[in-house]
């Protein structure tokens, strides 16, 4: 393109749209008793798509894993309820989070 002296090369960009993720079915596991070990928690996702495992419901940080299952290091010997929340990734796409807990009985 030449205009008053001033010349340009167009380029063609292609843009991808990239659906999101569906959330992932999780559940659960039942609660342990302080100083048993810590369930692997699981999550079931749509085909090749990555799971990250996040401690924040809005998913800030880096996830502290991936894959299912996965099982989160919590000391097993403090009673409490500790919520993770798994998300499927799909090139770069996050779905919305589920939570999954671990509760830990005295």
């Amino acid at each position: 393109v030449t205009a008053a002296s001033c010349s340009a090369t167009s380029a063609v960009i292609t843009v991808q749209q990239v659906a999101q993720p569906t959330a992932l079915v999780a559940q659960s596991p039942a609660a342990i008793c302080a100083g048993e070990a810590i369930p692997a928690l699981t999550a079931t996702g749509t085909g090749t798509n990555i799971i990250q495992w996040y401690t924040t419901p809005d998913l800030t940080g880096t996830p502290v894993g991936t894959g299912s299952p996965f099982t989160p290091a919590i000391n097993n010997q403090a009673a409490g309820t500790f919520t993770f929340y798994a998300v499927q990734s799909n090139n770069g796409c996050l779905s919305p989070a589920t939570p999954v807990t671990v509760t830990i009985n005295t």
